[in-house]
């Protein structure tokens, strides 16, 4: 039976989840795009805003 007071420690930087009572751990995958902005603390809006110079850069490059 699941226990649900059980603790896990997320660590996303290295993509690793540990149980906290026993230490075992176990990797995990995760979008190199969705992991920076879950970092930063970005929805896809301020991710845009973040990169707003490039995107400004890439459209005077581009022709109409």
């Amino acid at each position: 039976m699941a226990d649900p007071k059980t603790e896990i420690k997320v660590d996303l930087p290295n993509q690793k989840v540990t149980l906290v009572a026993t230490g075992e751990s176990e990797s995990f995958v995760i979008n190199t795009y969705k992991k920076d902005n879950m970092l930063n603390g970005f929805d896809d809006i301020d991710y845009l805003k973040n990169i707003e110079s490039e995107i400004t850069t890439f459209a005077k490059t581009r022709p109409f």
